[in-house]
Formats: structure tokens, C-alpha cells, sequence
């Protein structure tokens, strides 16, 4: 059965902007997903898989304040992300790399500033999160200035890692599955557009990944709020 879905915020068609799309999926067998997938005619390119840790306090101060910290950890090396969602001053350049993250019910604009470690350094930080301090780079502590962020006294902790199976396929479209134990993964799928309409590029999204049946979940499942959630209240 094909659902129908509403897109409830305001159509942004001004200037044409990056954005990522984001799907949720609420289907439970892999092989079926990337089956349908498939028959929408797009090709797997690659596959990868990578762990992703968050850094915060105990209290979420960063998530409070719009700023996503999050150590990405691959094969031979790793990444420092500094991600700020919200409202941003009307002047003046915006620093890092900005595009709106776009789901059925909501979209935010977000910018970001990464950093590639290697995977000594990434280890260090995770056993000690506070070193972050002590290295923050010219332009990450601009970063966090611009976007008014409290830093340098909060009681840095790691969340995670979720296990994260990452497939490219072609056409700019993405599948991931956030793996937290046996009982418990995220599925989505992705796009990266450039567009000035994005309400009518999510409708047609959504129409597209409907033609075989996948089935898309009728709420937002965003994956950083599920995950420091899924730490914050356990044991793991």
C-alpha cells in the first residue's frame, strides 16, 4: 500500500541551497531493503562500515546549545566533527560547511567544521575527552564563538559507538543502518541535492521510494538525538 505523506513546513524557495534528505525506514530485513533499492534502479558503489562516538556532559550542554561534537572512527584514520544547528546571524560569513538537514516533519539548517585525526589521536581523546580542549585549532574555537557556544568548563564524556553500515549507491542516495545491540537499529536512507523548492523535492522523494513498497516511518527518527538518548539512559 502506497501511504500518503505531508510535508508540514513552510516550502524555502528562495535561493537554491545544499541539503541532505532523510528517510527513515521502518522495515526490519536488510536484504529486503537493499533489494527494493535496487530495483529503483540505483547502483551500489560502496560499502563501508564505521563507529561514531558524541561528545558531551551528562547534562547534554552541547545538544542544548545546537552543537553537535562527534569523533567519527574509520578503517585508517578519523574525524572531528563540530556540527551547529539553528538560526545564524544574519551577517557576516557563516563559517564551515553549511546545507539543511531535511525530514518529513522538519528541516534546520546546520553548518559544520571537521578535522581529520589519526587513529592514535582518536583513541587519546576517547580515553581522555578533555583533551579536545587543550587542541582546539584557530578555526574551531571561531567556530564555537560564532555560534555562541559555552565550552571550555563543561565535563566532557563519550556516547557511544553505534556500529554504522554505510552503502553509497549512485544518483547521490545513501542507506544506513545504526546498529546499538540485536534489538535495536536505526534504518534510513538518504539524498544530497541542490534545490530551491525543498517541499516539492521531498514529496517527489518520497513518491520515488514509494514505487516498490519501502516502507517509510510516519515520524522523524533522527539519529543523534536517538543516540545520546539510547547512552544517556543505559548502562552502555
Amino acid at each position: 500500500m502506497i501511504l500518503s505523506f505531508l510535508v508540514l513546513w513552510p516550502a524555502y524557495s528562495l535561493l537554491a541551497h545544499e541539503a541532505e534528505l532523510h528517510f527513515a525506514i521502518c522495515e526490519k530485513e536488510s536484504e529486503q531493503i537493499l533489494q527494493k533499492i535496487q530495483r529503483l534502479g540505483l547502483e551500489k558503489q560502496k560499502e563501508k562500515s564505521q563507529k561514531v562516538f558524541y561528545l558531551d556532559d551528562k547534562k547534554l550542554s552541547l545538544y542544548t546549545q545546537n552543537l553537535v561534537l562527534r569523533l567519527r572512527v574509520k578503517k585508517n584514520n578519523a574525524d572531528l566533527i563540530f556540527k551547529a544547528r539553528g538560526h545564524l546571524k544574519a551577517n557576516g560569513i557563516t563559517p564551515g560547511i553549511c546545507e539543511w538537514d531535511v525530514y518529513r516533519l522538519s528541516k534546520q539548517k546546520a553548518c559544520k567544521l571537521e578535522r581529520e585525526l589519526s587513529l592514535e589521536e582518536a583513541h587519546e581523546i576517547l580515553k581522555n575527552p578533555e583533551l579536545i580542549k587543550e587542541k582546539l585549532t584557530t578555526d574551531e574555537l571561531s567556530f564555537l564563538n560564532y555560534f555562541g557556544v559555552k565550552f571550555s568548563a563543561l565535563p566532557l564524556k563519550s556516547f557511544g559507538p553505534p556500529e554504522i553500515k554505510k552503502i553509497d549507491f549512485s544518483d547521490d542516495w545513501t542507506y544506513e543502518e545504526w546498529i546499538y545491540d540485536q534489538k535495536t537499529i536505526l534504518r534510513e536512507v538518504s539524498y544530497r541535492a541542490k534545490a530551491d523548492d525543498l517541499t516539492s523535492l521531498y514529496r517527489s522523494k518520497v513518491n520515488f521510494l514509494q514505487t516498490e513498497n519501502l516502507q517509510l516511518c510516519a515520524k522523524d527518527l533522527q539519529k543523534t538525538k536517538f543516540t545520546l538518548n539510547y547512552y544517556l539512559n543505559s548502562n552502555h
